[in-house]
């Protein structure tokens, strides 16, 4: 009695589970085993255990028979795997010569120079680019190209030793014909030195003048910076500096147009040849008599900013 008492269904739902394996013994892969719990009496814990009495010599015999076929499947895997390997590894040839070498950049090119020749020409000879800094050697522009953005000012030329090899065939500059700048002081005045003073209607921010001194990539400082975007917008009151002289620091300006007399003053600027030099952009040296690309140093690698 007591051999079976471990046997016996502690509730309805122990025996549903004992009905239903017999009821199906073909799937009796588990058996129950009850562990007692500490502290109560009258649980118990039911884990599943493999049942070690279904691996019964019948089953194994079953298994037995089926080890020939699965044998065969196996062998005609491998055989199939060995195939593709030796193919693979006999038309890598050519394969590779098909395939581009990963170690080339591949072109991101979208506009060709000439293109970007033509952008740059629209837009400074529309009155788009009120700055004095340079070209890009890049766009490789061969003639000088008027500016009505920019005033007026003698070319300066530099000293030869401060020119890059390219750059005696390519133009960085261009030739301002533009209204004289004339830059503002502004200033609270008592008693209104506790309000900014408003703008002037037709001002204009130099951004040239701005980057002389908030060129952060050139390791310029920031306490710099907000002083003279402060002192130079009428933002002091101008009781916190010693400086006499602060024409540096302006930086808005109004457009004065030119009188005659002025405008017959300046002259044309100085004309290229249109046609494109081929000497090369880059830094990289090329062979002599090669045939250079247009479009050569557009291309941009991996990595660069």
């Amino acid at each position: 009695m007591s051999k079976e008492a471990g046997h016996l269904p502690l509730s309805a739902a122990d025996a549903k589970f004992d009905r239903s394996h017999k009821s199906h013994p073909s799937i009796q892969w588990t058996r129950p085993h009850f562990v007692a719990i500490p502290g109560v009496h009258n649980r118990r814990l039911r884990i599943y255990l493999p049942n070690l009495a279904s691996f019964n010599p019948l089953r194994i015999s079953k298994l037995r028979r089926k080890r020939g076929p699965l044998f065969i499947s196996f062998a005609c895997l491998a055989v199939f795997l060995t195939v593709l390997l030796v193919t693979k590894s006999l038309g890598r040839s050519d394969w590779n010569s098909d395939w581009p070498d990963s170690t080339e950049d591949g072109p991101t090119l979208v506009f060709h120079r000439k293109h970007l020749q033509q952008i740059w020409k629209w837009e400074i000879e529309s009155g788009h680019y009120p700055s004095r800094a340079s070209v890009p050697l890049e766009i490789g522009l061969t003639e000088t190209l008027v500016n009505p953005a920019l005033p007026h000012k003698p070319p300066a030329l530099k000293p030869s030793r401060y020119l890059s090899p390219d750059s005696d065939n390519f133009v960085v500059d261009t030739h301002g014909v533009g209204p004289k700048r004339v830059y503002l002081d502004l200033q609270s005045h008592p008693p209104n030195v506790a309000y900014p003073p408003r703008p002037v209607p037709g001002s204009v921010a130099d951004m040239d003048e701005i980057m002389k001194h908030c060129d952060f990539s050139a390791n310029k400082y920031v306490r710099d910076c907000l002083e003279v975007l402060r002192i130079g917008g009428g933002l002091d009151n101008g009781q916190r500096y010693r400086r006499e002289n602060m024409d540096d620091w302006k930086y808005i300006y109004l457009e004065q147009p030119l009188n005659a007399t002025e405008r017959a003053a300046i002259h044309d600027p100085p004309r290229k040849s249109s046609q494109p030099s081929m000497r090369r952009i880059t830094k990289q040296g090329g062979k002599k008599g090669a045939v250079v690309d247009p479009d050569e140093g557009l291309t941009k690698k991996i990595g660069s900013e």
